[in-house]
């Protein structure tokens, strides 16, 4: 059970769980899982901030992007359900999957490295599995914050605001937007940067090419 940042580094690491047990499962059992749900900041999340572009002023959470095997919570966000999805929906399931690849991105690249995870780990001893796994993750992050160019792209919103217009199909939904939710939860969180992605100064031109039906 792992996290990565937008480097592909691994910012947490936790191994030893049986590989038929669910991914949800795990994350219940991992002290990952325990230190989101106690009191406390054990990972040293960021503190809270307000989103880019949001005028609502409204503090959020930092949170975990994860696909749909992970709960959603106050510092988890998964997609919606593709049952019955609307385009607001899918536009939000694509954004987030822009940023869940980092983690597909970074263990294929450490797999590609280390020969050692091409075949199963010839070792009967599970702590010394255990080590060596720890040791290559340890080992890819050295090798990647060497690797990593000082120069990282950006995007700017602001320069292509202008260049693709909302759909007429979420011109509705877009009026409707949810009000800075009260009560803040995952669920509810997950609902108003959903409507926060129609935004002019926070779309991408290209959501609406690919994910609009």
């Amino acid at each position: 059970m792992v996290a990565c940042d937008a480097d592909s580094c691994f910012t947490v690491i936790e191994v030893g769980h049986a590989g038929r047990d669910s991914d949800g499962g795990v994350l219940k059992a991992s002290r990952i899982g325990r230190w989101l749900q106690r009191e406390g900041n054990r990972l040293h999340l960021p503190s809270d901030q307000k989103l880019a572009n949001d005028e609502s002023g409204g503090i959020f959470k930092f949170y975990f992007v994860a696909d749909e095997a992970f709960p959603i919570g106050k510092n988890m966000l998964r997609p919606y359900p593709r049952k019955g999805i609307n385009n607001r929906k899918r536009v939000f399931n694509y954004r987030l999957s822009r940023g869940r690849k980092s983690i597909g991105c970074t263990f294929g690249m450490m797999a590609s490295k280390f020969a050692v995870l091409s075949t199963p780990i010839s070792s009967k001893n599970v702590a010394t599995a255990n080590n060596i796994i720890h040791a290559v993750c340890v080992l890819r992050n050295f090798i990647r914050t060497r690797e990593v160019i000082s120069y990282r792209p950006t995007y700017n919103f602001d320069d292509h605001a202008n260049e693709e217009h909302l759909p007429e199909e979420l011109e509705e939904a877009f009026q409707e937007a949810p009000a800075f939710p009260q009560r803040l939860s995952g669920t509810s969180f997950r609902e108003y940067i959903s409507y926060n992605f129609l935004k002019p100064n926070t779309s991408i031109p290209f959501q609406w090419k690919y994910y609009v039906q």
